[in-house]
């Protein structure tokens, strides 16, 4: 990693690992594969999951999405969910 050009490298490191890093609800919707997608996935209605665009994420789906998220290798900030992070 230490010879790696600097946009080669990984844009962020999370908790687990190397992992994207991801920081809008937009992106974290899009990457789970939109709407649809996702709502079928929490058993939600696409409606709902659109209206987390305009809302933000709710708390409640912090653990079952970072779960999708980290499947995929990626990763969002609890803030997304409107969580503190635990200062390092």
């Amino acid at each position: 990693m230490w010879g790696m050009a600097l946009d080669k490298a990984p844009r962020s490191v999370d908790i687990y690992g190397m992992a994207e890093q991801i920081n809008t609800v937009d992106d974290v919707i899009d990457r789970l594969g939109g709407n649809t997608v996702l709502a079928l996935a929490l058993g939600l209605t696409p409606n709902a999951v659109g209206n987390w665009r305009e809302r933000g994420l709710p708390p409640e789906t912090f653990v079952a999405l970072t779960g999708l998220l980290n499947a995929k290798d990626l990763y969002a900030p609890p803030s997304l969910w409107r969580m503190r992070e635990i200062a390092s």
